[in-house]
């Protein structure tokens, strides 16, 4: 693969849902969710959330050989989620949260299931 071709592989997703996230956060009210016999926790959804993100971000960097990539994706994810948290505070009928951006550094953290190394293979594809 090209070099460029790589180098959007890895960012495309990433910035693609960035985006998909702060368009979400970006609405006067959350979409509603209302899946018949299944209880909606927005809590879980922000973990899950920035932990997808987390996950696309820890992916660009073992693509780039970038060091200390857990403590600076976790760093870096934690700051989109205050980020999040404060532009919501400006969007009518939102409200920003302490406990949302500690749910969205609750999902950074669990990438750190990915420091075993097996799993570090998943992503790094073997360097393809």
């Amino acid at each position: 693969m090209h070099s460029m071709d790589k180098k959007v592989s890895h960012w495309l997703p990433f910035i693609a849902y960035l985006g998909f996230i702060y368009f979400l956060s970006t609405r006067p009210k959350p979409i509603p969710l209302d899946i018949p016999n299944i209880p909606m926790d927005f809590s879980f959804l922000h973990i899950i959330e920035f932990f997808i993100l987390a996950f696309l971000l820890l992916r660009i960097f073992y693509a780039h050989k970038i060091k200390y990539e857990f403590i600076l994706t976790i760093l870096l994810i934690t700051l989109l989620g205050i980020i999040d948290e404060v532009i919501q505070g400006y969007i009518s009928g939102r409200t920003s949260s302490l406990i949302d951006a500690g749910l969205d550094f609750i999902g950074a953290s669990l990438v750190l299931i990915f420091k075993n190394k097996k799993l570090s293979n998943i992503l790094s594809h073997k360097n393809k």
